[in-house]
């Protein structure tokens, strides 16, 4: 996850985030979570200075992900659990 990380901040957070895992592709990853219903988007957020800041492509970009007030409890944790598997 990209920017405030600690936990004694994370209250400076937004439930707006994006983040990358290792080597997987940002649309790799968004592709494997819409085949289990999960809705996350990948690119580069209309972002190129954040994207060179992170020193990241704007090709491949990072994944976004938003949690909010409509999304349940269980939702949550079943994205934490997709995001692991």
């Amino acid at each position: 996850i990209y920017g405030v990380a600690d936990e004694a901040r994370i209250h400076e957070r937004v439930p707006t985030f994006c983040f990358n895992i290792g080597k997987l592709s940002p649309q790799r990853i968004v592709e494997e979570m819409a085949v289990m219903q999960i809705g996350i988007r990948d690119g580069h957020m209309y972002a190129p200075r954040l994207m060179s800041r992170l020193n990241l492509s704007m090709d491949s970009g990072a994944v976004r992900a938003s949690l909010v007030h409509y999304n349940t409890v269980e939702e949550v944790h079943r994205f934490g659990e997709a995001l692991r598997a």
